[in-house]
């Protein structure tokens, strides 16, 4: 199975990996000052289930306090998928408001770490980023696209909203009244509408791999010295995370009352129905 990578400047013949973990769901691997994370799902287009939230956020817990580390690159399987939102199978078992907010607050903590993280992190978006997989690509700091892909937080098309600091993260990014419009029109939109909005940092040339763009993008990056970078990241986050407590809150309300109500049902039925 293909994963996006990126090589090192210094080394055309490939990544020479100085560590490498191993998970069915989760791939991690880091490269010299290069942390790479894939999401390994693409039979079923990357869904996030509660086994690869729980991964990626000790992933990222774990690799905060490497010191050598200038850049993480998300990505997913595949090309059809960067994440498709929830694990709507296992999303299914949840019935109660009470379980909804704990898992928004939980799979949101999870994101959290991507934000906290303490060097940039750049979402590799090769594949649709859905609902929740587009808020996961906007918890990275940096988004760089393959051309063919789209973006929508679509949630509204289920009768549900955000859960996981995607509203915040959006309107910070589009402004409000895009923000309002992508959400309440469910729309999915492609890469370069996503520049114009400011979702989308670079998309790929047609006649160019994700890998390469993504590697052409990050060299700038990875001559700065490790500390500089944390600096930065620093400004950046607090920028970023600057009173987003309230919203967060809200957000979590919000959406466990959507969550049980009927027409949330309703439309997770009819999807079911057209697998059948």
């Amino acid at each position: 199975m293909a994963r996006h990578s990126v090589e090192k400047p210094d080394s055309p013949a490939g990544v020479d990996a100085d560590s490498v973990q191993q998970n069915p769901v989760l791939l991690v691997e880091k490269a010299g000052a290069l942390l790479h994370v894939t999401l390994n799902r693409p039979d079923s287009r990357n869904p996030l289930s509660r086994e690869l939230v729980d991964c990626l956020s000790s992933t990222f817990t774990k690799y905060a306090t490497d010191m050598d580390l200038k850049v993480a690159i998300v990505t997913g399987a595949g090309n059809k998928a960067f994440a498709a939102g929830g694990d709507l199978k296992e999303l299914m078992a949840i019935k109660t408001a009470v379980q909804a907010k704990q898992m928004s607050r939980t799979t949101r903590a999870a994101f959290q770490t991507l934000r906290d993280f303490p060097v940039p992190v750049i979402a590799a978006i090769n594949g649709d980023a859905l609902g929740g997989g587009a808020e996961f690509a906007l918890a990275c700091d940096i988004r760089i696209a393959a051309p063919h892909c789209r973006i929508g937080l679509i949630q509204g098309r289920l009768g549900i909203s955000t859960a996981w600091g995607g509203a915040h993260d959006l309107i910070k990014l589009a402004g409000p009244a895009a923000a309002l419009s992508l959400t309440s029109r469910s729309e999915l939109i492609d890469m370069q509408t996503g520049c114009q909005l400011g979702l989308i940092d670079h998309v790929a040339r047609e006649d160019e791999s994700l890998d390469d763009a993504v590697r052409h993008y990050c060299a700038p990056i990875i001559e700065k010295a490790p500390h500089v970078l944390r600096t930065f990241k620093a400004l950046t986050r607090e920028a970023k995370n600057k009173d987003r407590a309230e919203p967060d809150r809200l957000e979590t309300e919000l959406f466990a009352a959507n969550w049980i109500h009927g027409d949330h049902w309703k439309a997770v039925e009819k999807i079911f129905l057209k697998r059948g």
